[in-house]
């Protein structure tokens, strides 16, 4: 379900007119260039690079605390809400599958973790690449809701597909996503998915994927008060559809959260 809204709502409008071919176009060879290099660099970073806090401290910690038989908050390592928990658990189930049998190893010679910069556990080329996957991948789509946001409000190709580099070759988002492996791609994600929901008036999506954002990340529900503040103050619509559309976005909001804390 998730992936069918991502797909519809990200899906860049002008291509509705073009052939396929015509991405080659002169028009689009800022976003085939950024793709291109941004992939580049990502692949080139993920499986190298780690970072000691979240990475080799956290979320091995996590899957092997979930190996171990906890729940997701019983062993007191996983502090977020669930959504990033439930990837990890994947995760976790994926590096089974196919046979790693570790995450990385422990390097004593740099010393006690309180009294040095990097914690003492290095994580594993094939572990890094695994677990930054879900944020290469949230990386790509991102740029591509964010070509159709600007898309939608300037209707300029070349401002969309500057838009789409300045995010996709951005170093802090490569490095954030790439090297420190952190999920706040997904929240980005998540945040221009349901501002491009909301101007299109589809509140009960857009109350979907805002939940779907706090669930991840509690700091979305700082849209919540805006988005309120818009749609009943918006005369164009009767005052009992402006509740109506508040209600909608808060129904979806809340099937959500049902949806995610069932598990």
């Amino acid at each position: 379900m998730l992936g069918y809204m991502v797909a519809e709502t990200i899906y860049p409008v002008p291509s509705r007119n073009i052939r396929p071919t015509k991405l080659l176009n002169k028009k689009y060879r800022i976003l085939l260039v950024s793709l291109m290099i941004g992939l580049a660099v990502r692949f080139i970073l993920i499986p190298i690079t780690s970072s000691p806090f979240d990475e080799g401290e956290g979320w091995v910690a996590i899957i092997d605390s979930l190996y171990a038989g906890d729940d997701l908050y019983s062993s007191g390592w996983y502090l977020y809400p669930p959504i990033w928990g439930y990837i990890l658990s994947i995760i976790g189930e994926v590096a089974q599958m196919i046979g790693m049998t570790s995450f990385g190893d422990v390097f004593p010679i740099y010393g006690d973790k309180f009294n040095c910069i990097g914690y003492n556990f290095i994580t594993t080329l094939e572990f890094n690449t695994l677990v930054k996957m879900p944020a290469l991948i949230c990386d790509v789509l991102t740029a591509f809701a964010i070509y159709r946001l600007a898309y939608r409000l300037t209707k300029n190709v070349r401002k969309s597909c500057i838009s789409f580099a300045a995010w996709f070759l951005c170093p802090v988002v490569i490095v954030s996503s790439s090297c420190l492996a952190m999920f706040d791609s997904l929240i980005v994600l998540l945040i221009v998915l349901s501002i491009i929901t909301f101007l299109e008036k589809r509140y009960f999506v857009t109350g979907m994927l805002l939940g779907l954002g706090i669930l991840t990340k509690f700091f979305p529900i700082l849209l919540a008060p805006v988005m309120t503040a818009y749609v009943l103050s918006d005369r164009s619509v009767p005052i009992k559809g402006r509740i109506l559309n508040l209600l909608g976005a808060v129904a979806g909001l809340l099937i959500m959260f049902v949806i995610v804390y069932l598990p």
